[in-house]
C-alpha cells in the first residue's frame, strides 16, 4: 500500500546553514546603506571615493542579496524564523540610520543657521587702486569668488559670507565671519562689530591671483543705525554694502528682497516700497540713499546711455519705508568723485485713494529719474491684482525722461487704473 504524501507544512526543514550566507549578505548590505548615507549627510571629504567603492561593491552585493532573498522566498516555511529576521532587518535598519542621521544633521544645521545666519554682502572699490576684500567664508552667487576689484572698474562684488564652524576665531584673527559680525538688536540680523577689515590694496598685474598677499587691516566705519524692518517677512535679513575708499571702508545696511520674499509681500506692503534708480546723468552713481536709507544700485549705476541692454529695466533696487512727507531727501556719490555726497530734495507725489477696481497691491515702488541737467523726478507705481494682473496705478512723472513713464516698460501696455 502506498503512503499519502506529507503536507507542505510537514516537510522537512532545510538545513539552517544554507541561510547563513544570506544573513551575512544582509548585514553587509545594511552596513553599506548606513555608511553611504552617513557619508552623504556629513559631506565627508572622502565621499567621492566612498561612493565609487560602494558602486563597485554594492552592485554585486545587491545581486547576491536578491538571490539569497529569492532562495528564502522559495523555502518559505521550511526556513527558520531567524533567517527572515536577519535577511530583512539589516537593510531596513541601514536605511533608518541614513534617514535618521540626515534628519538630525538637518536639524543641527538649521539651528546653526539661526544662530549664525549667512550675510549677503555687496562690495565696491572706490579706492583708486586694485583691491580685494577678505574672502574667508565667501561664496559668489554664480559659484566661485573672484574678489579682485580693479581700479576705476565699476563692478559690484555680490557675495554671501558664511560662518566656518571648523575654524575657531583665534585661528584667523581679523578675518571672516566671527571677526566681522555680531547679532543685531532685532535678534535676527547680523551687523559689523569690527573696527578694521582685512583687505589687499595696490597694483595687481594681469596674472595676479584672486586674493593677492599680503593683506592689511583698514579702518571699518559701520553705520550706527539699522533700518526698522517691521512688517517685512520674518525670514528676511539685512544685507551690507561695503564701500572701499583709499584709507578706510564704510559699511551700510540695505534691504533687498529675493523673488520669493517679494511674493510674500503681496497684499501686505503697507508703507514699504521698492526704490529704483534710472540714471540719465553724466556719471555713474556708485552709492545712493533715500531719507538716509542705503539702497543698492546694481546695473542701474551706469548712465542709461552707456547701457547696451536692460536700459530701462525697473525690476531691481532696494526697499524702504515711505514717509508721509512728499519731500524725500536723495543723496548720491558718483564714480568721478567717490566719498563726496551730493543731495537733493525730490517731490514724490502720492497716489489717490483707490477706487473703481478690486484687487490687492502685488508690488509698489518709486522710480527715481536723474535727468541730464541734474534734476530728479519721481513716480509712484502700484501693480494691482489678486490672482491675476489687473493693471497699474501711477502718478504723473512731471517731465520728459529717457525711459519715460512706468507703463512704457510693459508690452503690451497695461491698463491704467484710477
Amino acid at each position: 500500500m502506498s503512503r499519502a504524501p506529507l503536507p507542505a507544512t510537514a516537510r522537512a526543514a532545510l538545513p539552517a546553514g544554507s541561510f547563513v550566507p544570506g544573513a551575512v549578505l544582509s548585514v553587509l548590505a545594511g552596513l553599506t546603506i548606513a555608511g553611504v548615507g552617513l557619508g552623504i549627510a556629513l559631506d565627508w571629504q572622502g565621499l567621492v571615493l566612498l561612493v565609487m567603492l560602494a558602486a563597485f561593491w554594492a552592485i554585486p552585493l545587491g545581486v547576491a542579496w536578491l538571490l539569497a532573498l529569492a532562495y528564502l522566498l522559495w523555502a518559505r516555511r521550511r526556513a527558520p524564523r531567524w533567517a527572515w529576521r536577519w535577511m530583512l532587518l539589516p537593510p531596513v535598519l541601514g536605511a533608518a540610520v541614513w534617514g535618521g542621521g540626515q534628519m538630525l544633521l538637518d536639524a543641527h544645521r538649521a539651528h546653526a543657521l539661526r544662530a549664525y545666519p549667512p550675510v549677503h554682502e555687496l562690495h565696491i572699490n572706490l579706492s583708486g587702486q586694485d583691491l580685494a576684500p577678505d574672502t574667508r567664508g565667501l561664496t559668489h552667487r554664480s559659484g566661485g569668488v573672484d574678489p579682485l576689484l580693479r581700479a576705476r572698474q565699476l563692478r559690484f562684488l555680490e557675495v554671501t559670507r558664511w560662518r566656518d564652524a571648523g575654524t575657531p576665531p583665534a585661528a584667523a584673527p581679523n578675518q571672516g565671519y566671527d571677526a566681522l559680525y555680531e547679532r543685531a538688536p532685532d535678534g535676527l540680523s547680523m551687523r559689523p562689530k569690527a573696527s578694521h577689515m582685512l583687505r589687499w590694496q595696490g597694483t595687481a598685474p594681469d596674472d595676479a591671483p584672486p586674493w593677492p598677499e599680503p593683506a592689511h587691516p583698514a579702518p571699518l566705519v559701520a553705520a550706527p543705525a539699522l533700518p526698522d524692518m517691521t512688517g517685512l517677512p520674518a525670514q528676511l535679513r539685512l544685507s551690507w554694502l561695503y564701500a572701499h575708499y583709499a584709507g578706510h571702508t564704510e559699511a551700510a545696511p540695505f534691504i533687498a528682497l529675493s523673488g520669493m520674499d517679494s511674493l510674500a509681500m503681496q497684499g501686505r506692503w503697507g508703507a514699504w516700497m521698492q526704490a529704483h534708480l534710472l540714471n540719465d546723468g553724466p556719471s555713474a552713481i556708485v552709492r545712493w540713499q533715500v531719507n538716509g536709507q542705503e539702497l543698492p544700485t546694481g546695473h542701474s549705476a551706469l548712465p542709461l546711455r552707456q547701457q547696451t541692454a536692460r536700459r530701462c529695466d525697473r525690476w531691481g533696487g532696494g526697499y524702504l519705508r515711505a514717509p508721509p512727507d512728499p519731500l524725500w531727501q536723495v543723496r548720491w556719490q558718483t564714480l568721478d568723485a567717490p566719498g563726496q555726497w551730493k543731495q537733493a530734495l525730490v517731490h514724490v507725489p502720492g497716489l489717490a485713494r483707490s477706487a473703481g477696481h478690486s484687487g490687492e497691491v502685488m508690488s509698489q515702488r518709486v522710480d527715481f529719474h536723474l535727468t541730464p541737467d541734474g534734476r530728479w523726478l519721481a513716480q509712484r507705481v502700484q501693480v494691482i491684482g489678486l490672482r491675476e494682473f489687473k493693471g497699474l496705478r501711477v502718478t504723473p512723472l512731471g517731465g520728459a525722461t529717457l525711459c519715460g513713464s512706468a507703463e512704457r516698460a510693459w508690452h503690451p501696455p497695461p491698463p491704467l487704473l484710477p
